[in-house]
């Protein structure tokens, strides 16, 4: 395959009419940037994709629109890679629980109309793009016992952690230290 220039592609694909038709828009001028999220907003559809902009020449949405809906994208543009965002390439599950996303560097908005719109840059992404949440690292700390001894303690169950010979941190189930 030929090198094709970044930003001269496509930055989305829509299915209209029951897959009949292909709308695209041209990428918006993420300079810099190793990494996406392209979100689109459709009449009645919210769906978000993480892209890595060193492999990716294109970004499709799937999704049944008529020739003349409305809708908007978002593109958030990072310094950072996908793996430095907990991101894969691909769809990004909505779920309930996990971190915010990391601040952007860059943000485009297109709104459009059926095929026409343009690339602006915005000031703020969107409640559906905040809404957006990265699952936590399963990657727990695992303490282990070093020493065992009675402590006196509001509370049946307490633990201390050694801060040096001569100081400790004493933490309590009641949340007080």
């Amino acid at each position: 395959m030929p090198s094709v220039p970044r930003g001269t592609l496509l930055a989305a694909l829509f299915a209209t009419a029951c897959g009949e038709n292909v709308v695209t828009f041209e990428l918006p001028p993420l300079e810099g940037a190793r990494s996406a999220i392209f979100a689109f907003h459709g009449p009645d559809s919210f769906e978000a994709r993480a892209v890595d902009l060193d492999d990716a020449i294109a970004v499709s949405f799937p999704v049944d629109l008529d020739p003349d809906a409305e809708g908007k994208i978002e593109a958030l543009g990072f310094a950072a890679s996908l793996g430095e965002l907990g991101l894969s390439s691909g769809r990004i599950d909505i779920i309930d629980e996990g971190k915010p996303l990391r601040q952007h560097d860059q943000l485009f908005v297109l709104d459009f109309r059926g095929d026409e719109g343009s690339w602006v840059e915005g000031t703020e992404r969107s409640e559906e793009v905040d809404a957006v949440k990265i699952p936590f690292d399963r990657d727990c700390t695992v303490l282990e016992v070093v020493e065992s001894f009675p402590i006196e303690s509001r509370s049946d169950h307490a633990f201390m952690l050694s801060l040096g010979e001569e100081r400790a941190l004493i933490a309590q189930t009641d949340g007080a230290m």
